[in-house]
């Protein structure tokens, strides 16, 4: 594996705006697939689920004409919208590429100017590294995971959000990720040597911060 510096953090700005007022004074870590009324929905709504955190930030960073989304009942709405560009399939939405096709036909609907770029699992860890960390300049990236068995936090064939990826003392690359109204962390280097398949897909906007 490539020695990474190690103890940096790279961060997505903002990543409060993808928290929703939960019960009890608690906040939501983005959008959950459960929140979904039907069975197929909640079985295979975490690429819908996925895109709507996208939307979200943007909306809320005035990246894209969508009305406010304040709360859960909002939310919920958005992600019954984005399951029509990013609709599963038997076997889920399982290619990073229809889902970087079909999240950029609903950012166009939305004004927004930025696109989604996908890349594959199966490039060199540097190069996913760096692919992440330019991405989170921009705002958090998508993350699909087709292990096919439970990889300590992370579900298989599943989709998450990564808002973070940090190093640390040793300069492995941990993953911060909202997954189902949660944050969890997983480490990529790890995950990447298991040689799982999918991938990352990121937002860009062409005036990406430095």
């Amino acid at each position: 594996m490539p020695q990474l510096q190690a103890n940096v953090s790279f961060l997505a700005p903002h990543p409060e705006y993808l928290h929703l007022p939960a019960p009890g004074g608690q906040v939501y870590c983005g959008c959950d697939q459960e929140w979904f009324a039907g069975y197929w929905q909640r079985k295979a709504g975490c690429g819908p689920s996925t895109l709507s955190n996208l939307v979200l930030y943007l909306t809320r960073a005035g990246k894209a004409n969508h009305q406010p989304i304040p709360d859960k009942a909002a939310m919920t709405k958005l992600m019954r919208a984005m399951w029509d560009y990013v609709t599963p399939g038997l076997m889920g939405l399982n290619d990073i590429h229809k889902f970087a096709s079909g999240g950029n036909q609903a950012l166009k609907e939305l004004g927004s100017g930025c696109t989604l770029t996908a890349q594959d699992a199966g490039q060199p860890l540097s190069s996913l590294v760096d692919f992440i960390t330019q991405g989170l300049k921009e705002g958090p990236v998508a993350f699909l995971n087709l292990a096919r068995t439970q990889q300590g936090p992370l579900e298989p064939w599943h989709w998450m959000t990564l808002v973070g990826l940090d190093t640390d003392a040793a300069g492995h690359p941990l993953m911060r990720l909202y997954d189902n109204g949660k944050e969890i962390s997983a480490d990529l280097a790890v995950w990447h040597q298991r040689g799982t398949a999918g991938g990352f897909v990121r937002l860009d906007s062409g005036q990406r911060r430095e």
